[in-house]
């Protein structure tokens, strides 16, 4: 695949265009082999506060998708959200940017392996798995459901710099409330 065939199939013809639900829902959901590179190419260029939202937003949406009888997986896609927010805050930080690319190509192996899930006793990912449930619930068929490889997900480290946190002056607050 090349940036080109990328753009197209995210309907952009620049990264700047890169604003809607849908076009990371496609980046992710794509079935096809992308390289960190592209994904990468398209995610340096995107509105950093527009990346953030849709970032909540997806997330959001899976962790809702994901059968809750299946905890420990609702639980890891809280923490890959969280870790995708965390890195959200300052994308503006190459290293932070790169971080964030890397956890979505991640990401989107992970949600394509083929054996990742179970639905009816038959293997599928876990994107297949989440849409046959995100189905039952709008009125489909009832399947039985079960995240055999889905726990596999490499959980990272996450670092963040000193510089971004603020700092607060304890003696001062201590005080307030007291009469001088």
């Amino acid at each position: 695949m090349e940036l080109s065939d990328l753009f197209f199939m995210l309907d952009m013809e620049e990264p700047e265009e890169f604003e809607y639900f849908e076009q990371l829902a496609d980046l992710i959901e794509c079935e096809e082999d992308i390289p960190y590179e592209l994904i990468y190419s398209v995610l340096e260029g995107a509105p950093k506060d527009t990346l953030a939202e849709l970032t909540g937003h997806y997330f959001k949406e899976l962790s809702d998708s994901v059968p809750r009888e299946n905890e420990e997986l609702i639980e890891l896609a809280e923490t890959i959200t969280q870790r995708l927010q965390l890195l959200c805050e300052d994308l503006e930080d190459e290293q932070n940017l790169r971080e964030y690319a890397d956890d979505i190509d991640r990401f989107r192996r992970w949600y394509h392996q083929p054996d990742g899930a179970l639905v009816d006793g038959e293997p599928c990912s876990i994107m297949d798995a989440v849409a046959e449930h995100r189905a039952e619930r709008l009125g489909g068929r009832k399947h039985d459901y079960d995240f055999p490889g889905a726990l596999r997900y490499e959980l990272r480290e996450l670092t963040l710099s000193l510089g971004r946190f603020e700092k607060i002056d304890l003696l001062d607050q201590e005080n307030e409330g007291q009469d001088p």
